[in-house]
C-alpha cells in the first residue's frame, strides 16, 4: 500500500516541471482562431447546384435505362432457358455467367454514377473552399472546421462563418438549413 501511495507522489511531482514547461512552450505559440463551416449546406445552397443536380439526373436516367435493357436481356436469355426441359451444364454455366456479367454491369454503373457526381459537384466545392479560405485570411483564423465532417464535439455558434461564406458567394441562405 505504501509502495503505491509513493510512486503516487513521485510521479506527481514528477510531472510538475513537465506541465509547467508545457505551459510556457504554449505561451509563445500564437493564438489559435478556430471556425466552422456546414460545407455542404454551403455547396447545396449555390445556385449552379440545380444544373449539376439536372446533368447528374440525366446522367443516372441514361444508366437506369442500359440497366433495364440489361434486365430485360437477362430474363429473355433466363426463360428461353428455362423452357428447355432439361439444363445442360452449358447452360447452367451460361446462366451464372448472365449473372455475373449483370453483376459486373450493375458495380460498374454504380462507379460511374459516383464518379460523375464527384466530377460535377468538385468545381462548387472548390468555389466554396475558395471562398472559405479568403474569409479564414481575412479574418484571421487559424483554422475552419467543416461541421458536417464528425470532427467536431463542442462548438460555439458564434464561430459559425456560414452567413461570410454566403455573403461572399453573394447568396442568401435557406431558412431551416444550416
Amino acid at each position: 500500500m505504501s509502495n503505491m501511495f509513493f510512486t503516487f507522489i513521485l510521479s506527481f511531482l514528477l510531472s510538475g516541471p513537465i506541465v509547467t514547461n508545457a505551459q510556457d512552450a504554449s505561451s509563445t505559440a500564437p493564438p489559435l482562431k478556430v471556425g466552422y463551416v456546414n460545407l455542404e449546406y454551403i455547396v447545396q445552397s449555390m445556385p449552379e447546384r440545380e444544373a449539376v443536380d439536372a446533368e447528374l439526373n440525366t446522367f443516372y436516367s441514361q444508366l437506369s435505362k442500359k440497366m433495364q435493357a440489361k434486365v430485360q436481356e437477362l430474363q429473355a436469355q433466363h426463360a428461353s432457358l428455362q423452357k428447355k426441359e432439361k439444363l445442360t451444364e452449358q447452360d447452367q454455366m451460361t446462366l451464372q455467367q448472365l449473372e455475373q456479367d449483370f453483376k459486373k454491369f450493375d458495380q460498374e454503373s454504380q462507379k460511374k454514377l459516383m464518379d460523375k457526381r464527384v466530377s460535377l459537384y468538385q468545381p462548387l466545392y472548390e468555389k466554396a473552399k475558395y471562398a472559405i479560405t479568403q474569409i479564414a485570411k481575412t479574418h484571421g483564423y487559424t483554422y475552419i472546421l467543416n461541421s458536417r465532417g464528425g470532427a467536431i464535439i463542442y462548438a460555439e455558434e458564434a464561430h459559425d462563418l456560414s452567413s461570410l461564406v454566403f455573403k461572399q458567394l453573394g447568396l442568401s441562405p435557406q431558412k431551416g438549413e444550416g
